[in-house]
C-alpha cells in the first residue's frame, strides 16, 4: 500500500469498450489498491476537465528527486483514447507521466489496471490495481476561516485544544491558548509554527509545516467534510508496528459564515480597540460598507494642506467566506489593497485579523493587527447642525486645546461639500472667532473629526466620540493624558451676549 504516485505507459486493456470522456470529467480520489483500502497519507486525486487539461494532488514524496516538494493541485494534461488514460504534468524539473488502462467505469468509481509511474520518461514505480472515487464535494471554500477543536480520536500530531485560521493564499495558522500556573487565560496564541501551509483538493486536505525554522518538516493529510459550522476529519494510519488504526477530528467554526458575513457586514463600523487595546480616538477609523461591493473609510490623517485632511476613501470589498478583500486607488491614484480575517461577528460587535492595513505590524511575532470594531447605528450629521438662531455652549470638560468657556457654531456643507464651525472665545463681554479662519470639521456616524488654522498660522487636529441627545452634546476622547470630555448645550444665539462684528 505504500505507494507513490502518477503512473505511465500501459497499452489500452484487453475486451473493454471505449470509455467516455465526459463520465471521467470531474474529481477523483483512490480509495482501493488490490481491493485493500488506500492509506489517507498515500491519497492521489486527479481533477479532469473537459478541454484535455487538469490538476493532480500528489501526498508522498518522489523519490531522486533531489528535494521534498509539496505536490498539490499539479497542473496537468491527459488524453483519453479507448479505455487507456494517459496524464503528464511538469513541475520544475520534474516530469511524471501516468498511462492506465480503464477496466471498468460507471459515474462514481472506475478500476484501473495495474500500472506504472514515470519519472523524468523512466520507470519509477508500478501500481497495483486501483479503484478510484468521484469526489462530489468540493471544500477549498467552505473551509477559510477559523475553526476551534471539539474532540480528537487516535494518534495525532496535536490534541484538539486548539484553533485553526484558514486563509484563501494556503496559508493557516495554529493556536494553542495561553496559560499561567497550568491555567488557562482564554487568550489564543499564534504557535511558533513556520511554513504552515495547506491545500483543500476536494475533501482532501494537506498540510505541511515545521516546528521550528530549522526543524524538519512535518506533514499530515485528512479526508474532511464541512456541514455548516461542524467540521470533521478523518484518516486511516498505519502505526510503526504496522497496525492500521482511525483517527478523527471535530471542530466548530468560530470566525462567521458567508451567510452571516453578507447580512452582517453592511453598515458602518467604528475599530475601537488593537491588540487588546484601546484605540486612542486620535487613531479610530470609521468604516461604512454599503452591501453592495463599495467601502467608505474615514481614517485620521493630520495632513498639513487640510485640503483631503480627513481621508476619506472609497474602495471596492470582496468576501470569500469570512475572508475581506478591499482595494482600489487612494486619492494620489496609487493601489491600495487590505486583507482581513474576520473572526468574530455579530450584528454589534466584529473581530478582525489585519493582516494588511494602514497600521504598521510591530514586530516580526505577529503576523496580523487584532482590529475589534463596533457597528453605529447613530448618524450625527444634522443632529450637530445649529441653524440660524442657535448656538452649542460649552458647560463641562477640558482638553488639550481649552475647556468648556466657548461656544461652537457648526454649519452644513457648502457647495464643495466642505463642512465647516467657528469656535468663539469671549474677549471683554464679546464673543469672537478665536482663529484665524473658520475651521473644518465631518462627522461619519459618532465619530467628530475637526480641524483648525491658529493664529499663529499652525494647524491642529481633533477626533472625538460623540454622543447627542435632544439638545445635549457630549464629547469623549482617549488621549495620552487618559479620558477628556466635553458637554455642550444647544441655546439660541440670543441668550449668550453680543458677538464682536
Amino acid at each position: 500500500m505504500a505507494i507513490l504516485t502518477l503512473f505511465a505507459a500501459c497499452k489500452p486493456h484487453p475486451n473493454v469498450g471505449d470509455v467516455d470522456k465526459a463520465t471521467l470529467v470531474g474529481r477523483w480520489k483512490v480509495v482501493l489498491q488490490d481491493n485493500q483500502p488506500v492509506l489517507t497519507d498515500n491519497r492521489i486525486v486527479f481533477c479532469f476537465n473537459a478541454d484535455g487539461t487538469g490538476t493532480q494532488t500528489l501526498a508522498a514524496d518522489l523519490n531522486n528527486v533531489g528535494e521534498k516538494a509539496w505536490y498539490v493541485e499539479q497542473r496537468l494534461k491527459y488524453t483519453l483514447e479507448g479505455n487507456a488514460l494517459h496524464t503528464q504534468w511538469m513541475n520544475s524539473s520534474v516530469v511524471l507521466e501516468w498511462l492506465a488502462s480503464i477496466t471498468s467505469m460507471t459515474d462514481q468509481q472506475f478500476v484501473v489496471a495495474p500500472s506504472r509511474v514515470l519519472l523524468q520518461t523512466e520507470p519509477l514505480s508500478d501500481m497495483p490495481q486501483s479503484t478510484w472515487q468521484r469526489v462530489s464535494e468540493d471544500y477549498r471554500d467552505d473551509i477559510i476561516g477559523l475553526w476551534e477543536g471539539t474532540s480528537h480520536v487516535g494518534i495525532t500530531y496535536g490534541d484538539h485544544n486548539h484553533r485553526w485560521l484558514y486563509t484563501p493564499s494556503g496559508q493557516y495558522f495554529y493556536y494553542s491558548q495561553d496559560s499561567v500556573d497550568g491555567k488557562g487565560t482564554g487568550k489564543w496564541v499564534i504557535s511558533e509554527n513556520s511554513l504552515n501551509e495547506y491545500d483543500v483538493d476536494g475533501d482532501y486536505l494537506a498540510c505541511r509545516w515545521k516546528q521550528t525554522e530549522d526543524a524538519k518538516e512535518d506533514r499530515e493529510f485528512w479526508d474532511i467534510t464541512i456541514n455548516d459550522k461542524n467540521m470533521s476529519w478523518s484518516a486511516l494510519r498505519q502505526a510503526a508496528d504496522g497496525q492500521l488504526f482511525n483517527a478523527s477530528f471535530t471542530m466548530r467554526r468560530v470566525s462567521p459564515t458567508s451567510s452571516e458575513m453578507e447580512t452582517y457586514l453592511p453598515g458602518k463600523w467604528v475599530a475601537y480597540m488593537i491588540d487588546g487595546k484601546p484605540l486612542p480616538t486620535n487613531e479610530k477609523s470609521v468604516h461604512t460598507f454599503d452591501g453592495h461591493g463599495a467601502v467608505y473609510y474615514t481614517i485620521s490623517d493630520t495632513v498639513k494642506d487640510m485640503s483631503e485632511w480627513h481621508n476619506q476613501l472609497k474602495l471596492n470589498y470582496s468576501t470569500n467566506g469570512d475572508y475581506l478583500v478591499e482595494k482600489g486607488l487612494d486619492k494620489n491614484g496609487n493601489m491600495v489593497q487590505w486583507r482581513s480575517s474576520v473572526a468574530e461577528m455579530n450584528n454589534s460587535e466584529m473581530l478582525f485579523y489585519a493582516f494588511s492595513s494602514m497600521r504598521d505590524i510591530e514586530g516580526d511575532d505577529q503576523p496580523y493587527h487584532e482590529i475589534r470594531l463596533q457597528k453605529i447605528n447613530a448618524d450625527y450629521r444634522q443632529m450637530i447642525l445649529c441653524g440660524k438662531d442657535s448656538i452649542w455652549k460649552g458647560v463641562d470638560g477640558e482638553g488639550k486645546y481649552g475647556d468648556y468657556h466657548h461656544l461652537w457654531e457648526y454649519q452644513d456643507a457648502d457647495a464643495t461639500g466642505t463642512c465647516r464651525y467657528i469656535y468663539y472665545s469671549n474677549v471683554d463681554g464679546k464673543w469672537q472667532n478665536d482663529d484665524a479662519e473658520p475651521g473644518k470639521y465631518m462627522v461619519d456616524g459618532n465619530w467628530l473629526a475637526t480641524g483648525w488654522k491658529e493664529q499663529t498660522g499652525e494647524y491642529n487636529y481633533e477626533w472625538w466620540d460623540i454622543e447627542i441627545v435632544g439638545d445635549t452634546m457630549k464629547w469623549s476622547g482617549i488621549r495620552e493624558d487618559g479620558l477628556n470630555t466635553f458637554t455642550l448645550v444647544k441655546v439660541p444665539k440670543s441668550s449668550v451676549g453680543p458677538f464682536r462684528e
